[in-house]
């Protein structure tokens, strides 16, 4: 990883995590599930930081839908490190099945993240919750991941979606690639096995 391995979340438990995962979710039981490992060919390092933040914002928006920007490195073609998040920025629109995001919020907050981390940390992908629904990817989230792998000033080639359901709890993450055959590509969605450090 480059920078300090840490355990999976299933070893050891964020002090302030239970209380967090409690008022959200209604149970503390729940939080080895949030970070269930999943056979994957991609593995995701998520901050204690990174995940106190994302559900704080999901308790903030309940019941409406809400997320944001995934930032961090990647430290192998196959593994990379998320060491922040943004929320979703003053102006974003929140519903009970959908947001909109505040994108020019976005792209200042990736700016000033890149260069407060000496240009080492940059925009790996989105996140966002599924209140009272599973964590799973809809098509709107493959479309998005698409157009993500596509858009050529993002300079992402592997864009990451990372989704906190709430029934059942769980937090997963897809990332977007593409398989070339012949001429034609495919695109691929792998999931991901989330670490904690």
């Amino acid at each position: 990883m480059g920078r300090g391995r840490g355990t999976t979340h299933d070893a050891r438990t964020p002090a302030a995590a239970p209380n967090l995962a409690y008022l959200l979710l209604g149970s503390t039981s729940v939080l080895p599930l949030l970070f269930a490992v999943i056979e994957a060919e991609f593995t995701l390092w998520l901050s204690e930081s990174a995940y106190k933040a994302i559900l704080l914002e999901a308790m903030r928006r309940m019941p409406c839908e809400t997320g944001g920007i995934l930032l961090g490195y990647w430290s192998t073609p196959q593994e990379a490190v998320i060491t922040a998040i943004i929320g979703p920025g003053p102006k974003a629109v929140h519903r009970k099945r959908s947001f909109q995001p505040d994108s020019t919020y976005h792209e200042r907050e990736i700016a000033r993240h890149y260069e407060e981390s000496g240009r080492t940390e940059t925009y790996l992908g989105d996140w966002h919750t599924h209140p009272k629904a599973g964590a799973y990817m809809s098509s709107k989230d493959e479309s998005t991941l698409r157009v993500l792998a596509d858009y050529a000033p993002a300079r992402l080639l592997t864009p990451i979606m990372m989704i906190l359901g709430t029934d059942p709890p769980s937090l997963k993450a897809w990332i977007h690639t593409y398989r070339r055959k012949l001429l034609f590509k495919t695109s691929a969605f792998h999931t991901c096995k989330i670490l904690h450090y």
